[in-house]
């Protein structure tokens, strides 16, 4: 790979891996296949062919994601389901590998919380633009469809939701209230294994946000007569 093209992969989510959010620096990181390239594949529905496809990765930037030494091996050739699941599995197995005495003196201690039931967030997915990949994802849905009376349909419902999209992240309520859940999220989870009596006060401050982006979201909805394109 092009060194210019390294630099383009490095920066997708800013020097981050995409799996785990570690910091990497140029030299050390990893370019992961998303959709792994020789022995993985997904399963995607086909208007065209009327009949799920199984698609495998190719060497493209999009399908280049930055990653770090260890998310890279053991990822390997996993999609991402794939690869959640086995990081569940590597902390449940702490229970039962020669760490077993060591984990289980720190749970009773309370140095260490077992929580195999969280959900396991992704870097990228916490950091994933929306609107794009949204967009990409309807020129292909639609570059399936042949007929043009199922062409036009869809083509006006998928700019309607990507107009009121725009609508939505450039309102400043939206936007300062997504902030809120951001901050409400990050000190929940500051003080997840380390209880400080707050987390019920931050779980009040990121429902009140979502509540008023939904409040906001529904004014858009409402209020929207016809769609007037630029």
């Amino acid at each position: 790979m092009k060194k210019e093209d390294r630099i383009k992969v490095w920066e997708k989510y800013g020097h981050h891996c995409a799996y785990c959010g570690k910091e990497i620096k140029f030299e050390d990181m990893q370019v992961d296949h998303f959709v792994p390239k020789n022995r993985g594949g997904y399963s995607r529905w086909s208007d065209k062919e009327g009949k799920y496809v199984v698609s495998h990765g190719e060497d493209s930037m999009e399908n280049y994601m930055p990653s770090c030494r260890a998310c890279n091996f053991r990822k390997r050739d996993m999609n991402i389901e794939q690869f959640r699941e086995s990081i569940r599995e590597q902390a449940e197995g702490l229970l039962r590998g020669a760490a077993k005495f060591q984990v289980s003196m720190s749970i009773a201690y309370g140095l260490l919380t077992p929580s195999f039931d969280k959900p396991i967030v992704f870097y990228f997915e916490k950091c994933m633009n929306y609107k794009d990949r949204l967009t990409k994802y309807t020129q292909g849905r639609l570059s399936e469809l042949s007929n043009v009376d199922d062409y036009e349909p869809n083509k006006l419902a998928l700019t309607n939701l990507l107009w009121f999209l725009d609508k939505v992240i450039s309102n400043e309520v939206i936007v300062a209230k997504l902030k809120i859940m951001s901050d409400a999220d990050r000190k929940r989870m500051k003080y997840l294994y380390r209880y400080d009596g707050n987390e019920s006060l931050y779980d009040d401050e990121y429902s009140k946000a979502e509540s008023t982006i939904a409040k906001e979201c529904l004014k858009y909805l409402q209020n929207k007569k016809e769609v007037v394109y630029d």
